[in-house]
């Protein structure tokens, strides 16, 4: 990266630039992205092989990357992306009939890095039958898929598409601030949109489920082996006794 952002005569020439000036603006994006692996906040992330070992066999795998937290949204956003390469690789080798279930928490980390990004998400949405994948995507409100760029890009009129690409949506309880998106993005009626911010708000587990065409209000019923698994309280009310 410096023999880029502090280029030597020799090279400028041999790269047949006019001046330092003109290769430092044609190199301006390939230095800030290396810099960004060499210094800044991706630094150490790409620099040797990968420390863990995945079973990709194993009934369940979860993978945290709750250690990149300080790093910020953009080194968590590319993050994501890798292990969405990553996995998506071990997919392609799986056995025949080896069905999964992928859920990916946080989808709007990734879906903010543009996009390509964007189009790297939507192909494993359309491709998981292919794949025998089932695709959960987990999102705060369904607004969350418009922070993927200006209202008018690219990005943002994938993440439009992929809201109506998923089968079924599942909308658990959300306060009457978020009606009107259920409604602008989901083509609620107002019945159902009170369902969500007064029914499914009143309760753990309750939801409105949309399953193509057809709505049913569902209460989910968790066993104690799954809330152990699932609880996220823990910082708050201390490990159980």
């Amino acid at each position: 990266w410096r023999a880029l952002d502090e280029p030597t005569d020799e090279l400028v020439a041999s790269c047949r630039y006019a001046d330092r000036r003109h290769f430092l603006d044609a190199t301006r994006t390939l230095r800030d992205a290396l810099g960004s692996l060499v210094k800044g906040s991706l630094a150490g992330l790409f620099d040797d092989h990968t420390s863990i070992d995945v079973d990709w066999r194993a009934p369940i795998q979860s993978l945290s990357l709750s250690r990149l937290e300080p790093l910020g949204d953009q080194a968590v956003g590319i993050a994501l992306t890798c292990l969405n390469s990553w996995g998506q690789a071990m997919r392609e080798i799986a056995d025949p009939g080896d069905l999964r279930i992928v859920i990916r928490d946080e989808t709007w980390r990734q879906m903010r890095l543009g996009a390509e990004a964007m189009k790297s998400l939507d192909a494993n949405l359309r491709l998981s039958r292919r794949d025998a994948d089932v695709q959960i995507l987990l999102a705060h409100k369904p607004s969350d898929m418009l922070t993927a760029g200006d209202a008018t890009s690219q990005a943002v009129a994938i993440a439009r598409d992929l809201l109506h690409l998923c089968d079924v949506k599942v909308l658990h309880g959300q306060d009457q601030a978020v009606a009107d998106e259920l409604g602008s993005m989901l083509g609620l009626t107002p019945i159902a949109q009170r369902v969500v911010t007064g029914w499914a708000i009143a309760g753990k587990g309750r939801a409105l489920w949309l399953v193509g065409d057809r709505t049913f209000k569902v209460q989910t019923v968790l066993t104690a082996p799954e809330l152990a698994l699932t609880d996220t309280n823990e910082a708050l009310t201390g490990p159980p006794a």
